[in-house]
């Protein structure tokens, strides 16, 4: 893919509350928004497939958004930096994710 061009992948999330995961691909870089679980099945996205991300960056604290971010998920990404506000950062605590890697997003602007 050239450098200077943008696209934008599914990985998972068009079915009512399945787990929302889309790939942005942008001036060379791999950035997720969200990765979520599945709320009927539990099912995560396998980063696996994806390859190491240079970002994630997380919309909402909705099981559906944020329950993919497994260890064995961002183990495989290669443990990129995660984008939240600090509210959905409250979520994020109790599924052990290293806070070495989460960034504080503001609430807007």
């Amino acid at each position: 893919m050239p450098k200077n061009s943008t696209t934008l992948t599914v990985i998972s999330g068009t079915a009512e509350k399945s787990a929302a995961c889309f790939l942005v691909r942008c001036d060379g870089k791999k950035i997720l928004l969200d990765c979520g679980s599945d709320s009927i099945t539990g099912a995560v996205p396998d980063l696996g497939k994806i390859g190491a991300l240079d970002a994630i960056v997380l919309s909402h604290s909705h099981p559906d958004h944020i329950g993919g971010l497994t260890a064995k998920n961002l183990h495989a990404a290669a443990n990129p930096p995660i984008y939240a506000t600090p509210p959905v950062r409250s979520f994020l605590t109790p599924i052990s994710i290293p806070t070495h890697n989460l960034i504080d997003l503001p609430l807007q602007g």
